[in-house]
C-alpha cells in the first residue's frame, strides 16, 4: 500500500490553536479531521456534526460513523439536530439555503461558546469550481465567480488547493473509511449534474479544465480583493460617486454587504432602476436596515423599532411545495383564486412588498400591461387598502401578483415545471 502523508495540511494559520471542525462523515471532512488530528492534536480540536434528518437511515449511519471516528481519535464531538422543513416554511427559502443558513448559524454560535479560533470546513478545489459554475448559470457577478477565501479570520478552508482525487488518494493510503451520500450520485440535483456529467464531458474536450477554471477563480479573487479594498464610507454612497462609477451595481452590492445585508440581487436592481428614473426619495426595509435613496445619494441605517417602509423584510406569507399536475393546472384555469399565488418561481426568489408609484402588471388573460393604481382604483380600494396590499415581484422587478386582485402571465405553473409552489397567508 502507498505510504500516506501524515497530513494534507502543512500548517495552522498564525496564532491559531483551538479549532471547530465540521465533520459530515464524507471523504472531505474525514480527511480534514485526520489531517488536523496529526497537525494540531486532539486536545485542540472539537468536531461538530449536523443531522438534518433528510436521508432516513443514511443520516443515522453518518452520525454513528462520525461518533465512532471521534471516539477513536479522542476528539470531543457536538451533534446538532435540525428540522429543515419547518425552517423552510418559516423563512421561505430553498432546501439548500435552509441547510446552509442553519448549519452556519450553529457553527458561529458553537465557536463562540467554545472559544475556538476558527471554524474549519472541508471545501476543496472541485467544490470551488462547481460553485462557480452554479453561480455562472444562475447569473452572477465577480463575487460569484471568485474562489472561496482560504481563511477569512473566522472560516478556514485548508483543502481548497486539493482536488477530490487528492483527498481520496490520501484516505486510501491511510486505509481510512468514510461514508458516501447516495444523493450525491443523483444527477437531477444541479450541483451533482455539474459534478457527475458536465465537468467529465468538458474534460474530454479540454483535459486541463479543472486547472484552468481554478486559475480563473484565483484571478477573479485577486481582482475582487482589490475592488473590496476601495474605501466606501460606512453606510453611504454619494450621488456623484454613483453617477461616475462604471459599475454602480457593484458599489451598491458592496455597500449592502458591508452593512450586513446579504445577497439582495432584487433590491440592487430596484435601487438601480430608481436611480435611472430619478425617482427620489425612495425607502426600503431589508434585514433590519433602512435603505434610503435621495438626491444626495444612497444611505443605510438601522431601522427604527416598529417603523414601516415600502419593502418590509418580514411578510405574512407561507408556502407549500407541490407537483404541477395536469389536473391541478386545469383546475387553476377553470377556478382562478387571486388570494393564493401558484407559481413555478421558488419563494426565495420573490420579493414581497407594498405598491410603489408607477408599478405595472401584465395581467393574465389580457394583452399589454396595466398600472396597479388603475387596477386598485377600479377595485374600489381605499387609500389605506392600497398602501397595505401585498405584491409579489420576480428577480427582474416584474410584479407577478397583486394579492386578491390580479395574477400576471409570468412564472405560471405548467406541465413542464419541475416544481410548483402555493404561496398564501395561513
Amino acid at each position: 500500500m502507498k505510504t500516506a502523508p501524515l497530513s494534507l495540511i502543512k500548517a495552522l494559520p498564525h496564532g491559531v490553536t483551538s479549532l471547530l471542525v465540521a465533520v459530515s462523515g464524507g471523504a472531505d471532512s474525514v480527511a480534514l479531521l485526520r489531517s488536523l488530528h496529526h497537525l494540531a492534536g486532539a486536545e485542540n480540536l472539537h468536531a461538530v456534526h449536523c443531522n438534518f434528518h433528510l436521508r432516513g437511515s443514511e443520516s443515522d449511519r453518518d452520525l454513528k460513523f462520525v461518533e465512532d471516528l471521534c471516539h477513536e481519535l479522542q476528539v470531543p464531538l457536538t451533534v446538532i439536530h435540525f428540522n429543515v422543513e419547518e425552517y423552510m416554511k418559516e423563512h421561505g427559502v430553498s432546501l439548500e439555503m435552509a441547510c446552509r443558513e442553519l448549519r452556519y448559524a450553529e457553527f458561529h454560535k458553537l465557536k463562540k461558546e467554545l472559544g475556538c479560533s476558527r471554524i474549519v470546513l472541508g471545501h476543496h478545489l472541485d467544490d470551488n469550481i462547481e460553485t462557480m459554475l452554479l453561480n455562472l448559470f444562475r447569473g452572477t457577478g465577480l463575487r460569484g465567480l471568485a474562489a472561496m477565501k482560504n481563511d477569512d479570520g473566522t472560516l478556514w478552508r485548508p483543502l481548497l488547493s486539493l482536488s477530490r482525487k487528492d483527498i481520496l488518494d490520501y484516505l486510501h493510503a491511510l486505509g481510512q473509511p468514510f461514508v458516501i451520500d447516495s444523493s450525491n450520485l443523483e444527477s437531477d440535483v444541479k450541483r451533482n449534474f455539474i459534478r457527475n456529467e458536465l465537468l467529465p464531458l468538458l474534460a474530454t474536450r479540454w483535459p486541463g479544465i479543472h486547472k484552468s477554471l481554478a486559475l480563473s477563480q484565483r484571478n477573479f479573487r485577486a481582482d475582487l480583493d482589490i475592488l473590496d479594498s476601495i474605501e466606501i464610507p460606512d453606510g453611504y454612497l454619494s450621488a456623484e460617486t454613483l453617477r461616475q462609477s462604471p459599475s454602480p451595481s457593484f458599489l451598491i452590492r458592496t455597500l449592502l454587504q458591508k452593512s450586513g445585508i446579504a445577497g439582495g440581487s432584487v433590491i440592487v436592481r430596484e435601487i438601480e432602476r430608481a436611480i435611472r428614473a430619478g425617482s427620489y426619495p425612495r425607502r426600503w426595509s431589508l434585514s433590519g436596515h433602512e435603505i434610503i435613496l435621495d438626491r444626495d445619494g444612497l444611505s443605510i441605517a438601522d431601522r427604527p423599532e416598529g417603523e414601516l417602509s415600502s419593502i418590509p423584510d418580514t411578510h405574512p406569507f407561507t408556502f407549500e411545495q407541490l407537483t404541477p399536475t395536469a389536473s391541478l393546472i386545469a383546475t387553476l384555469k377553470q377556478h382562478p383564486d387571486n388570494n393564493v399565488l401558484y407559481t413555478s418561481l421558488h419563494p426565495s426568489q420573490i420579493l414581497f412588498r407594498h405598491p410603489q408609484k408607477g408599478d405595472r402588471i401584465s395581467p393574465l388573460g389580457m394583452k399589454g400591461s396595466s398600472l396597479l393604481s388603475d387596477i386598485m382604483k377600479d377595485a374600489g380600494l381605499t387609500i389605506m387598502q392600497r398602501r397595505a396590499i401585498w405584491l409579489a415581484v420576480d428577480p427582474d422587478g416584474h410584479v407577478i401578483w397583486v394579492q386578491g386582485l390580479k395574477r400576471s402571465r409570468r412564472h405560471l405553473l405548467s406541465p413542464s415545471s419541475e416544481k410548483g409552489y402555493r404561496i398564501y397567508i395561513p
